[in-house]
């Protein structure tokens, strides 16, 4: 086959289905970005839990703070 030839039967042919393919991608970019926000809120509520987490050992630099942690725990 020459080249003409398949470009001949390319214009002949009936032309691919757009819009299938439109709503194929527009449901794919819907699903990413659903996927994306739900690894940030993920992302983010890891990270503030981990700011907000009290430490759980007394700190030595205020000696009185430092006992009266002591006592209490």
């Amino acid at each position: 086959m020459n080249p003409f030839t398949i470009f001949a039967m390319l214009q002949a042919s009936k032309p691919a289905n757009l819009s299938a393919f439109g709503i194929g991608a527009a449901v794919g970019v819907f699903l990413v970005g659903l996927v994306v926000l739900f690894l940030a809120r993920r992302y983010f509520r890891a990270r503030d839990a981990r700011k907000e987490e009290p430490s759980q050992t007394p700190r030595t630099q205020n000696p009185s703070a430092f006992m009266a942690a002591s006592m209490q725990g």
